[in-house]
């Protein structure tokens, strides 16, 4: 189910995303959706208490039940997402993919912030500056 929910709200995004930028190919796709999934997981890991609190909840079940809620897992499948991404982009032209590149680099930086200090709210959300800093 979060699989589907993550292609259902990001990864048709970057599937769109990727023709706007002139890639249309089946790694194209690949990335746009390895992407999707990373962007949303950080997502739902950086909203997670909030949405709990309006009785939403992105989080399996089965991880709920983890000693941490499912953060730790949650930030484990975000990582493996970001890998993917990162492996797809090599095979793909780089200046087209800028725009997603960007993305996938500030995102990575808030998911670093969140998994490596999970009780901290980071607000506001990280600029494009951040990652450059």
């Amino acid at each position: 189910e979060l699989q589907h929910y993550c292609y259902g709200v990001a990864g048709c995004v970057g599937l769109q995303a990727m023709r706007i930028f002139g890639v249309v190919s089946e790694t194209g796709d690949r990335f746009a959706m390895a992407l999707g999934r990373a962007l949303q997981l950080t997502n739902i890991l950086r909203d997670r208490e909030e949405d709990a609190q309006n009785g939403r909840f992105y989080i399996p079940e089965t991880w709920r039940n983890d000693a941490d809620g499912g953060v730790t897992r949650l930030g484990q499948a975000a990582a493996q997402a970001f890998a993917e991404a990162d492996r797809l982009a090599t095979k793909l032209p780089q200046k087209q993919l800028t725009p997603a590149l960007l993305m996938r680099d500030i995102y990575r930086l808030y998911w670093q912030r969140l998994t490596t200090r999970p009780q901290e709210h980071l607000h506001p959300k990280p600029k494009i500056s951040d990652i450059f800093n």
